[in-house]
């Protein structure tokens, strides 16, 4: 009788996994699929070693940023209009990187690195901007950056 309820007990725990798996991947297919869809745009207009990065941004419009690094050693962001496509390629030397956005971001809002969860680069009003979110206690919060100067763009707090 232990053995069967053991059994079972098994079995009911590998299909509620196989279930959360899918859940999970059907989940993120949109991601996936986008950030397929920007590197095949970004490897048709130039010639990449590798993909370090890819963001997905949602303001007034929809980006995705395909962080790379060229033949050259150079490493570039190419911004991406989800809708018409068009193009935007900043150098890293240009604009401020992921980890610089964090910094200033932790610093600004006196932040730890735990509390900072992620970063996003896209566009606002034709400017790379940086989209740090945070979590602090209770409360999320999003921080915008000028990718170039690092100046404060404007901040979303208490959500």
């Amino acid at each position: 009788m232990k053995k069967k309820i053991i059994h079972t007990s098994i079995i009911i725990v590998l299909l509620l996994m196989i279930v959360l798996v899918t859940i999970y991947q059907k989940s993120q297919a949109p991601l996936f699929k986008a950030e397929e869809r920007a590197i095949a745009l970004v490897k048709k207009k130039h010639q990449i070693k590798s993909v370090q990065n890819f963001y997905w941004f949602h303001s007034k419009k929809s980006y995705w940023t395909v962080e790379a690094i060229d033949k050259k050693d150079q490493v570039f962001f190419s911004v991406i209009d989800t809708k018409n496509k068009h193009e935007k390629v900043y150098l890293e030397t240009d604009i401020l990187n992921e980890k610089e956005a964090k910094a200033i971001t932790m610093d600004e809002l006196k932040l730890t690195g735990k509390e900072v969860k992620e970063a996003r680069l896209g566009l606002i009003d034709n400017e790379p901007v940086w989209e740090v979110n945070y979590k602090k206690g209770a409360s999320m919060g999003y921080y915008f950056l000028n990718a170039k100067s690092g100046q404060w763009i404007k901040h979303i707090s208490n959500i």
